[in-house]
Formats: structure tokens, sequence, C-alpha cells
């Protein structure tokens, strides 16, 4: 079996000979596997901000980015929890109708951060 190319913005360290979609010449083909964690809507701010401070410190720890990568996602730099809100806007609007309305759930909760993936192009 070839890998014909992987999905993301950059290639796979775990497949460092495999272009991206992108590369391969299907850039609209850019369907990102990224996770996160949420807080109840009306969660005070300064929860929220802490929150997102002790997830933050904990992506910059070296072994948890490498244990992260050993499963293939390509681990972010940290981010606001407004920083968090766009991405899920910006994935939730490229994405299929049927897939969007089952992610929909996940507008009931106020995004806090992305723990691993790649962010989606706008492209």
């Amino acid at each position: 079996m070839k890998a014909l190319a992987v999905l993301g913005t950059i290639r796979s360290p775990l497949l460092p000979n495999v272009p991206t979609m992108s590369e391969a010449g299907y850039p609209e083909v850019n369907i990102v596997p990224w996770y996160g964690y949420g807080a109840p809507r009306g969660t005070p701010q300064p929860v929220i901000d802490k929150i997102v401070a002790g997830f933050n410190e904990v992506m910059k720890v070296p072994s948890v980015r490498g244990s992260l990568q050993k499963q293939a996602p390509q681990p972010m730099e940290p981010m606001s929890a407004g920083e968090i809100a766009e991405l899920m806007h910006r994935t939730l609007k490229n994405m299929p109708r049927s897939s969007a309305r089952r992610a929909s759930s996940s507008r009931s909760r106020a995004p806090l951060r992305n723990g691993s993936g790649s962010p989606p192009s706008d492209a």
C-alpha cells in the first residue's frame, strides 16, 4: 500500500516523503483533525482564563508534545479562548452541512483551547 497524500497543512513527521493534499494538487481538501475542550456557557471569564493558562503551560512541556506527536497530531502553539472560538467558527463554517449539524452540540459550550492538530486554512 502506498500513501498518496496526508491531510493537514504540513507534512506528517511520520511520513515525511508523503505530500500534503495541497501539495498533491488538492488544496480544497484540507480536512484537519483537531480536538479541544470547553466549558459551559456562562462560566466566569477568570475561570476560563485560568483553565486556558493551565492547558497552555502543559502544551509547552516537551514530553507532552512528544507524546502527542507519536499519535500523529501536530501539537499547536498555545491559543487564547478567543482564538479557539474563531477556529471552531471557521471549522464549522467549512464543514459539510451534515457534519456541522452533528458538531453543533459543541456550540452549547464555550470553547477554550485547541489541544492538537493544525488549524484549518481558509483557502
